[in-house]
């Protein structure tokens, strides 16, 4: 169930956040830094400048999909009795969206701090970075969250289809 919303996740991640898109994004009155703050490249990794905003939000992608990863999996980890389909949707997408605001709070802290990408530098810096995390988390994390609750394993003990135990 949380690799099954993991892998949707990254998906939405490389499909959102690649460069093409995040242009598209950036300019769309509708998806503006929402659908775009996954933005990642391929040039920040092969050797642009330390300080260069790439590699920041780059940075801040990597962190977003371990964290999600993360949270994902503890959260699947602590259920004893595996939750039906709606169960499912309704533990993975918060999760998500927790995970995503967690992941750019770190982004912002780390980031900001360490290779000066983000031109925050306060504190509403910071909680802008969370709330982008947050409100990205919101507006895609339904579809992994429907996606694991479609493709992950059924609760322990109800047969696929029926609904109940038997």
């Amino acid at each position: 169930m949380a690799f099954v919303g993991w892998l949707g996740f990254v998906a939405l991640v490389l499909v959102f956040g690649n460069p093409w898109a995040t242009r598209f994004w950036a300019s769309h009155p509708l998806g503006g830094g929402v659908l775009g703050f996954p933005a990642w490249s391929l040039r920040a990794a092969a050797g642009a400048a330390p300080s260069s905003p790439e590699v920041g939000r780059t940075v801040r992608t990597v962190l977003l999909v371990v964290v999600v990863g993360v949270l994902l999996y503890l959260t699947a980890r602590s259920l004893r009795a595996r939750p039906a389909r709606l169960g499912v949707v309704l533990m993975v997408w918060p999760a998500i969206v927790v995970a995503a605001g967690f992941a750019g709070l770190l982004a912002a802290l780390v980031v900001d701090t360490g290779l000066q990408s983000f031109p925050t530098g306060s504190a509403a810096g910071v909680l802008t970075e969370m709330g982008n995390g947050v409100a990205y988390g919101f507006w895609v994390g339904w579809l992994p969250a429907v996606l694991a609750a479609l493709l992950g394993r059924p609760p322990a003990g109800i047969v696929a289809g029926h609904g109940h135990p038997g």
